[in-house]
């Protein structure tokens, strides 16, 4: 069985007596049991280095998004989680850019956020399924149409050549290789002009 550590940052008692509830007897999660003060969170990570640090952005608002930053700024393995009463695609996104590894809502069973911890403990980002599917939707690029029908205007010539020989196949290096061979020549011509 796992045996993830999990620290909470919250200024609410109530909200860390119920975390802490739900987490208690679990074989999967190992609960620190002191509520981690919201304006000493960095402290608290560097000492006890928690697997998942939940951080309760109803309560903290912009600190808690000040606190995902600087934990991923420490480069540690902790992973950040935010639970919120609810959550919009744009916010979930902006927490993710900031560094956090997922979004949950803050009246979460037991079940979910356990599922949650796991998840964000394995690598992965968390979010109902709704959410990433409409934050993917806004982010898709569309498909690039056919290259013979696409015209590739704002490229550069050297740009156009280089999709070319990518539209081949041609690896990094055999690109490389063959700028250099057709344009070396030129270059050294260019080198002696006034």
């Amino acid at each position: 069985m796992l045996n993830i550590s999990v620290m909470l940052v919250t200024s609410d008692c109530t909200y860390f007596q119920r975390v802490r509830g739900l987490l208690h007897g679990r074989n999967e999660a190992r609960f620190f049991p002191e509520r981690v003060d919201e304006y000493r969170p960095l402290v608290a990570v560097r000492r006890e280095r928690p697997d998942v640090l939940i951080v309760d952005s109803f309560c903290l608002g912009e600190l808690a998004l000040r606190t995902v930053r600087r934990i991923a700024a420490l480069q540690l393995p902790t992973r950040t989680l935010l639970v919120h009463t609810s959550w919009t695609e744009a916010g979930i996104a902006h927490v993710l850019q900031c560094g956090g590894a997922g979004c949950l809502a803050r009246q979460a069973s037991a079940a979910e956020l356990l599922r949650a911890i796991c998840a964000v403990r394995r690598g992965e980002l968390w979010a109902s399924r709704k959410v990433v599917a409409d934050t993917l939707h806004l982010l898709r690029v569309p498909a690039v149409p056919d290259p013979d029908q696409q015209t590739l205007s704002g490229l550069s010539k050297r740009e156009l050549e280089i999709v070319e020989w990518m539209r081949k196949g041609m690896t990094n290096k055999e690109i490389a290789r063959a700028w250099h061979q057709r344009h070396d020549g030129q270059d050294a011509c260019a080198e002696h002009l006034p």
